[in-house]
């Protein structure tokens, strides 16, 4: 009898480590794994081909999956030059998570009670959609428009770009995240495209010494009767 129960507790602990033994998964080259045991209070990366804990019976026990590779995201939204004139900025970007530990607090609302490191580069990807547009698009948003409102719309710096970029990485670099790429393409209605055209075209002339000859091209090209430039000076005290 005593014989029969110790193999029926042999048998028991072989099934419970063939399900769950075998069930281990590792962490994989292309997915950064960041596990949790105590709700989120403290995280911890499971290196690239570790074993990751199952987490059986722990109700604080969370999994994130990170990509270990490049994300794109892109935006459109509106910007205001000085003088309050408008535009459309359309955005495309490439960023890559590069510290795990940084990010995480940023990014608990991707975490999973279990471990799927089969799981389809689109469905990782996927996780990330609203991250970008509440985390990423919110503050390359923030800075161009803080950017813009200082610029004349004629005289802005050809290397914005660069500046937009760079504070931008900056900001990242304490959340865990580096921008990779940046494009920043501001358009204009057709008004403040004619206006920036005409404006740019009567510099040329005037540099030529052809001012009025300028004036009566673009006031045939527009089609208009007369052309009124306006100059506004500020009041002395």
């Amino acid at each position: 009898m005593r014989k029969n129960y110790f193999l029926a507790s042999n048998l028991l602990l072989l099934i419970f480590l063939l399900v769950f033994g075998g069930c281990s998964s590792y962490a994989p080259s292309n997915i950064q794994i960041l596990i949790t045991e105590d709700c989120g209070k403290s995280w911890r990366i499971i290196p690239v081909g570790n074993s990751v804990p199952t987490g059986i019976g722990n109700y604080c026990y969370r999994v994130v999956m990170i990509p270990n590779y490049q994300l794109v995201g892109e935006s459109r939204y509106k910007v205001t030059f000085d003088n309050n004139v408008s535009a459309f900025v359309d955005m495309d970007y490439v960023y890559s998570i590069v510290d795990p530990l940084k990010f995480i607090p940023n990014g608990r609302g991707i975490g999973t009670a279990k471990l799927n490191t089969e799981a389809s580069k689109e469905y990782i990807d996927g996780q990330f959609e609203s991250l970008e547009s509440t985390l990423l698009d919110k503050k390359i948003k923030d800075i161009c428009r803080d950017y813009f409102k200082k610029q004349d719309v004629v005289d802005f710096d050809d290397n914005f770009e660069k500046v937009i970029f760079d504070k931008a990485n900056v900001d990242f670099e304490k959340l865990g995240i580096r921008l990779e790429s940046l494009d920043v393409i501001p358009s204009f209605n057709e008004q403040t495209t004619e206006a920036i055209d005409a404006t740019t075209a009567l510099r040329i002339y005037k540099s030529k010494g052809l001012e009025k000859e300028g004036i009566e091209i673009i006031k045939a090209k527009a089609s208009s009767s007369k052309i009124i430039v306006h100059e506004t000076k500020k009041a002395k005290d």
